[in-house]
């Protein structure tokens, strides 16, 4: 079942694509989970299906995003357990984000 994300949104900041150079749909899912962990504790552990909603792509697709920003060191991505059901959370690298915007 899909989310309803009528009444959500997340922000771009000018950083993002300045400093960081994103664009596209790794610049929203970026922005998307930015918007969560922001604060360097919480992490995103919204579903699948909520960033497939928000970027109209399947979930391969989505999933080749999340990876791709784990791998340009962007995202960290810690995978773990619940009734041995594996869920994954991510948040923002905020050390390696830093660095790249020179603060």
């Amino acid at each position: 079942m899909k989310k309803d994300i009528t009444f959500n949104y997340y922000s771009v900041q000018g950083w993002m694509v300045k400093d960081l150079n994103l664009k596209g749909n790794e610049l929203a899912v970026f922005a998307i989970i930015y918007g969560f962990s922001q604060d360097n504790e919480t992490w995103f552990t919204g579903s699948l299906n909520y960033l497939c909603e928000w970027l109209t792509t399947s979930r391969p697709t989505t999933i080749e995003i999340l990876k791709k920003l784990v791998n340009k060191n962007l995202l960290v991505k810690e995978s773990y357990f619940i009734n041995n059901i594996k869920f994954a959370r991510y948040k923002i690298h905020t050390e390696y984000v830093l660095k790249l915007r020179n603060l």
